[in-house]
Parts: structure tokens; sequence; C-alpha cells
């Protein structure tokens, strides 16, 4: 029998967990109050939308620092995109301009996600480790479309690799 909710039929809906209405209610009014005894925010699905945008744009912006061209104009007076292969990679680096540039040139791409990480989950604790995630992607996402280069930056392989 389903449970009736109003005084017409129409009304008439069953629980999809099972059971009545009225006891998944209280089931949910309990867990809610167990939630804010804990310290959780009612609304905290939307605060948690606007953690994780805040930790992927912040994460962005980390992943516009661009070391390859920063070493290649200083050594070589020319954009990373002019040499080589036209790729300002760890691997188009090294082969130009050596191995000890293309290791710094790696670091760089992995300490620059592991700075936004660092920093995402000192500022949002809360998300626990899907802000490593949001932070990763971020790091990827601006390492891939700096928008200082037009939105062309590089494949996002030793980003992705450090933040997996």
């Amino acid at each position: 029998m389903k449970p009736v909710i109003g005084r017409n039929s129409q009304d008439s809906r069953s629980c999809p967990a099972g059971g009545s209405w009225k006891r998944l209610i209280q089931k949910r009014g309990v867990l809610l109050r167990e939630k804010r005894m804990q310290g959780a925010s009612l609304c905290a699905e939307g605060e948690t939308i606007w953690k994780e945008s805040i930790a992927l744009s912040l994460a962005m912006y980390s992943g516009w620092y661009y070391l390859p061209e920063i070493i290649a104009r200083a050594r070589l007076g020319r954009s990373a995109r002019t040499i080589g292969s036209c790729n300002p990679g760890t691997a188009n680096i090294t082969r130009q301009m050596g191995k000890a540039w293309g290791l710094l040139v790696l670091a760089g791409d992995l300490l620059k996600t592991a700075a936004a990480c660092w920093l995402c989950a000192a500022l949002f604790p809360e998300l626990g480790r899907l802000v490593y995630l949001w932070a990763g992607l971020g790091a990827t996402l601006g390492h891939n479309f700096p928008v200082w280069a037009g939105f062309r930056g590089g494949k996002g392989v030793a980003t992705t690799c450090a933040f997996l």
C-alpha cells in the first residue's frame, strides 16, 4: 500500500527508499541534526561548489607560470615556441639546450602542480582529498591553455603525472 500525502489520491507517491515518506524525512532530520552538532553547514553543497571553483581558479593561475619560456628567452633570446619542434616542453628543451635545462623544466612543471595542490589543500581542508583533483586539474588546464600565450600551451604530461 502506498502512503498517502495530502487528502486526495493524486498526491500519493511511494518513497524511493522503501517505507513511508514520514520515516524518510524523520531519518534525514536526525542526520541533519547530527551534522549540525558536528559543525557541518546545512548548505554545504553550495559552499563546496564555490570552494572547488576557487581551488580550480587558483591552480589555473599557477599553471600559467611557464618555465620553458623564461629559460629559452634568458638563454637564447627567443621563445621556446620557435626552437626545435616548436613545443615548449621538457623534451624539446632537453634536445635544444641540454639535460640540465630539461630537468629544470620538468622540475618546474612538477613543482607548480605540487604548489597548487598544497595551496588549495591548505586553504580548503574541508574538501578532503577531492581538493587535489581540482588543484591538479586546474594546474593542467592552466599549463595547457595559458591566457598570455593565446591559449596555446604545452601538452600537460608532467603536470598531469604530478597530480596523479
